[in-house]
């Protein structure tokens, strides 16, 4: 015979469990970054009075957005400045992605003698390093403002990604020291001449929608 309801319920052994335990590293490791943070804001003078003069200058921008302007000669300097983004970005794109096929192809470890493999790998990877605003800069000091420096820096920032792009996918993973034709890395890579045609087409449509908005940079 039980002895009733109550007799069933038996205590639990198991302890609760806590959300968040207490622990000596993480508390440590907290305060360290909360005295690194009060540390950095000295150094680099933020402070309240630059914060709220911050935001005066920014609501003061906002407000000479209202009402909109469309005067004639505004609306044609907007469209000229779209026009010319939207120009830049097709060039750098179209251009990048036809110098990436050789960069690529040069860092591909099965296709290039493992020195030419190795410097453009070294290449790709300086121009993934640096943002397309640093690289601009580069360019405008050398050709001065305008286009091209546009150009030129989007067509640099292109090669790091599409480059890559290209070597990882003739690379079937033999070893560096085998070397093979182009052909037969595609083909052992099962990617026949539709495939990299789409291989290239993808590449081209996600980098140019990041060069349309980098161009209006």
């Amino acid at each position: 015979m039980t002895d009733g309801p109550a007799s069933s319920q038996r205590p639990s052994s198991a302890a609760p469990r806590v959300a968040f335990p207490p622990s000596g590293p993480t508390r440590i490791t907290g305060i360290a970054v909360a005295l690194y943070v009060a540390y950095a804001c000295s150094i680099l003078d933020i402070n309240r009075e630059r914060l709220v003069a911050g935001f005066a200058h920014g609501a003061r921008f906002v407000s000479r957005m209202f009402p909109p302007n469309f005067a004639p000669d505004k609306l044609e300097l907007l469209y000229d400045g779209m026009l010319e983004s939207l120009q830049i970005a097709i060039i750098a794109t179209a251009l990048g992605v036809l110098l990436s096929f050789p960069l690529g192809l040069a860092a591909a470890r099965n296709l290039s003698p493992l020195p030419l493999a190795w410097a453009a790998r070294a290449l790709i990877g300086l121009f993934r390093t640096f943002h397309p605003v640093i690289i601009a800069i580069l360019f405008v000091k050398a050709v001065g403002f305008g286009a091209l420096a546009g150009v030129l820096a989007l067509i640099v920032a292109s090669l790091g990604f599409l480059s890559k792009l290209v070597a990882e996918a003739v690379s079937p993973g033999e070893p560096a020291n085998e070397r093979v034709s182009a052909l037969d890395s595609l083909e052992a890579a099962d990617l026949d001449e539709s495939q990299v045609s789409r291989l290239a087409l993808l590449a081209t449509d996600a980098r140019i929608e990041r060069r349309v908005r980098d161009a209006a940079l």
